[in-house]
Order: C-alpha cells, then structure tokens, then sequence
C-alpha cells in the first residue's frame, strides 16, 4: 500500500494516532521550559516594577563647565594700548586715527575671543598690543609689505602679523592661512568687523594645501610665518606660493635653525636679519631667487 502524505510530511499506512500523535519528549521539555520561562518573566516584570517604585532618585549629574579666564581690567588694557601707540610714533611710523582706532578694535577682539578660542596665552592678555602688534609692525617687516602688492600669512592664529600689516598698509592684500576651523572663523568674522574684507580673505587649510589648490600660481609678493616653527618646512610652501623675488619673513630666535639655512631647497638668492628691538626675536628674510 503506497504511503499518504500528511500535513508533517511522509508517514507510513496504517491508522493514525489521535490529536496528532504523541507529543516527543523534546516537545514537552520546551512547553514546559516555555510555561516556566514566562512566569519568571512575569515574576521578574513585578519585582522590577516593585524596585522601581521603591527606588531613592540619583541626583542629576552635572555638567563641567569650561573654565573661562577672567576679563582683562579695562584700564590696564587702555594702558597697554598708549604704550604700543607712543613706541610706534617715536619709531616714525605715521599711522592716522582711524587706523589707530582699527588697531585697538582689533585688540580687544583678540582679548575678548581669546578667553575661549586661547588665541593667546592669558598672560598675553593684558599685553597684547605691546607684546604681540608692536612686534608685527616691525619698520622692516612694514617697509616689506609697502614694497608689495600681496602678503600670505602662513599659519596665522589670531591673525598676527597679517591682520595689523594690512592695517597699517592700506593698499596691501593679504590671504590668511590657518588650519583650524574655528580661529579661521574668528578670522573672517574679524576681518568683516574691521572693513577689511574688500582685500582680506581667509584660507581654512594647512599652506600644503593651499599650495595644491593654487598649482604655483598665487605669486605672491611677501610670506609671513610667526607662529610656525620648522623652516625648512616652512620654505618649501613659501617658495611655491611666491613670485620670483618675493620674500619670506620668519620670526626667529637669534641663530635659530642656521644649520638649516644651506639646505634649503631651492636655494634663497640672499638671507637678511633684521632684530626687533626691545623683543627678544628677530625677523629672517629669505629672498626667492
């Protein structure tokens, strides 16, 4: 007798058992594991709401807030800023009021971002513009810039030297390079703030960067690197980004990184250091031949 099809596959002849046959042993032990699994369930789901009931409530965590160094005194600033303006008057260096003016607008930014940005250290503060917009409106570093038409500022932070030289040189245009996002920001919205936008645009990148994107072709006349250290480093992205005889200005310890100075390549047509006097750095023009 061939064998019926059942609904659980193939079975041999003969009667069927009642109900679908008897249940394996297999079967039983998950009903019975199912049956005792839910009421553990049900039993855990009544003490869990039990606990929570019960339950002392934690007190909200607190968020750590950031450490904002506090203000500048007014008047030591306003005092700093005489200082600076009378240091640049007895160099000879003819500003107007109004760029005088810009210049201690623009100081104030940099104390005021500077408490969250750390544009500068917080012992600078109170002394910016002696320790920090004198020193970028070196006569010689000026007298650069007058000789140019265009200036890249290479890694310029807070926007020292390229922001005070395109204030004291009104025909100047200046590209500020800085990496990080946020001082590259604080840049654009400060350069808006002063009205020098017409001629002050902002790079938010590294100089390598910038120097891939421009394919050799920004030909500037004047590069400035305060903040930046490696000068061979610091050469090579100049070289690209400058004209030929457009110069590189570098702010130096006095001797610093002289062994370095015959390996750089291509070779600066002349090298000349100028001293900041009353700052203990100096300025290190290398020419592009």
């Amino acid at each position: 007798m061939p064998p019926r099809r059942t609904s659980t596959g193939v079975r041999g002849g003969g009667p069927s058992r009642s109900g679908g046959g008897a249940r394996s042993g297999s079967d039983r032990r998950k009903s019975s594991g199912g049956k005792a699994g839910s009421e553990r369930r049900s039993g855990g789901e009544r003490r869990s709401g039990s606990s929570r009931a019960n339950a002392v409530p934690r007190p909200a965590r607190r968020v750590p807030v950031r450490p904002i160094h506090p203000p500048v005194d007014a008047a030591e600033l306003e005092a700093d800023f005489q200082a600076c303006r009378a240091e640049l008057i007895q160099r000879g260096q003819a500003l107007s009021e109004a760029q005088f003016d810009l210049i201690r607008r623009y100081g104030d930014m940099v104390v005021t971002r500077s408490a969250i940005l750390n544009l500068i250290s917080p012992g600078d503060r109170q002394r910016v513009f002696t320790r920090h917009i004198v020193e970028c409106l070196s006569p010689a570093l000026v007298s650069a810039a007058e000789r140019c038409q265009s200036l890249v500022d290479i890694g310029s932070g807070a926007g020292f030297p390229g922001i005070p030289l395109a204030i004291a040189v009104p025909g100047l245009r200046v590209l500020l390079v800085e990496p990080r996002v946020r001082r590259s920001q604080f840049l654009e919205a400060t350069t808006l703030a002063l009205g020098l936008g017409d001629r002050v645009e902002v790079f938010q990148g590294s100089a390598e960067r910038l120097l891939n994107a421009s394919q050799g072709e920004l030909g500037a006349g004047l590069a400035t690197a305060r903040a930046v250290d490696r000068l061979e480093h610091v050469w090579t992205w100049a070289s690209g980004l400058l004209r030929a005889g457009g110069e590189l200005a570098m702010y130096r310890a006095p001797g610093e990184g002289d062994e370095a100075l015959s390996l750089l390549q291509p070779a600066p047509s002349t090298v000349r250091r100028e001293p900041l006097i009353g700052h203990p750095r100096e300025l290190l023009f290398l020419t592009l031949g």
